[in-house]
């Protein structure tokens, strides 16, 4: 049984990564009929993997799809040497389908392109945009951390004590509200901080973190009283 022979058959036994390293270094320089090329080729496309099965079948005039020399077209934007990514032979005939590969690669180059100055101009990729994306995600964090760590138990204890009709109900009911507000003047003072570079985040996260223990400590001392 010949290689390619060999490769289908790890591949009708599900042992895809056998059959890619049997058939890749015979289709790699491969001279006309590319006949491992086309298994490699058609082994992709059954995978799902149109990129590739683009790239190794590209060769082949006609047996790519539009979608496959699209998927092509894209992951060339970021080679300069066709040929080389291609694996092509030195000798080795251009492909009757490479010219509009490459005119798609400029299509899709040119919007790239247009995207990356537009999303330069708005900002989005700046690192300050970065930092300012992170300091966010942290505030959300530390609020979900505030209600979840510091109001949570407050509130339970005082819907328990309230239930046993306990005279301490309403003073920890408005504890936790209390809470509550502490959360949003947490972040009152985060803006504020950041604008003086003081590392807000750090300092939201360490006084989050000191209410949230101490409020499970109190609420457990109740508790247990």
């Amino acid at each position: 049984m010949d290689a390619i022979a060999r490769a289908r058959a790890h591949a009708a036994y599900g042992r895809t990564r056998a059959a890619i390293d049997l058939l890749k270094p015979l289709a790699t320089g491969e001279q006309p009929p590319y006949a491992a090329r086309r298994a490699l080729a058609e082994l992709y496309r059954d995978l799902g993997a149109p990129d590739q099965a683009g790239r190794w079948g590209v060769v082949i005039d006609g047996w790519t799809s539009a979608f496959e020399r699209d998927r092509l077209a894209r992951a060339l934007i970021w080679y300069h040497e066709p040929r080389a990514f291609l694996s092509l032979a030195a000798g080795a005939p251009e492909p009757a389908d490479l010219p509009a590969v490459l005119e798609l690669r400029g299509q899709h180059g040119e919007r790239a392109e247009a995207r990356r100055r537009t999303a330069a101009a708005d900002g989005k990729h700046s690192p300050a945009s970065r930092a300012a994306r992170r300091e966010e995600a942290l505030v959300a964090v530390t609020a979900v951390l505030v209600a979840l760590g510091a109001i949570g138990p407050w509130l339970a204890l005082g819907v328990v004590r309230m239930l046993a009709r306990d005279p301490w109900a309403a003073a920890v009911m408005g504890a936790g509200w209390s809470l509550f507000a502490l959360g949003a003047l947490l972040m009152a003072v985060h803006r504020w901080m950041e604008d003086r570079r003081l590392g807000a985040s750090t300092w939201v996260t360490l006084v989050t973190a000191a209410f949230a223990v101490g409020s499970f400590a109190l609420a457990a001392s109740w508790t247990a009283a």
